[in-house]
This record gives structure tokens, sequence and C-alpha cells, in this order.
């Protein structure tokens, strides 16, 4: 089974599902207009699917015929990734955490 990213996610980035995912495959590039899912790497663990905001992610089999085209951008996306061309991961994120205290 693959996973794929969807509409909901062009234009959106929220980057949710690339902070969680444990095997580094969702990826983009500079001039992707979204997240993709490198298939090879992908597990099918569902935890990106579980954070994204925007429920833009979805098993092959479910997706909603409306977005299935979907299924083919992410293809190409992933196959641009395996020759290694301009693929990013998620900019660096600096994570502050604040404690309080009830006194």
């Amino acid at each position: 089974m693959a996973w794929v990213i969807t509409e909901p996610c062009v234009g959106e980035k929220h980057a949710r599902c690339v902070a969680v995912c444990p095997e580094d495959c969702i990826l983009t590039t500079d001039t992707a207009d979204q997240y993709f899912i490198d298939p090879v790497r992908c597990t099918n663990c569902g935890l990106c699917d579980m954070t994204c905001p925007v429920a833009a992610i979805f098993p092959e089999e479910v997706i909603p015929i409306q977005w299935r085209h979907y299924i083919e951008k992410n293809k190409i996306l992933a196959s641009q990734s395996a020759l290694g061309r301009e693929v990013n991961k998620m900019p660096s994120l600096t994570v502050v955490a604040v404690t309080y205290s009830q006194e």
C-alpha cells in the first residue's frame, strides 16, 4: 500500500507529517507546491495521515475520486527525488519549550 498526499496540501505545506515520519520519506522540491511521499522508503505506519491538519494524506486505495490524479503526481515527484533532483526535507525548525509553575 502506498500513501499519497493530495489536493488539501497544495499551497499549505504545514510539515507536521514531515516531523512525525520515522523514515524521512516525506519530501518536497523548491518548485513543488506540496509534499510527497517516497513509496520506496515509506513503511506504511500511517503517522503522517494522523497528523495532517488538512486531511490530505490517504492510502492509495481509498483516495477520493476527485483526487486520484495525485497518485501519478506523487509518483513523478518521488521519481525525481530518486534521481536526486532538488529534493528538500522540512526546513530546520527551532523548538522552544516553556514550563510554568504555580506559586
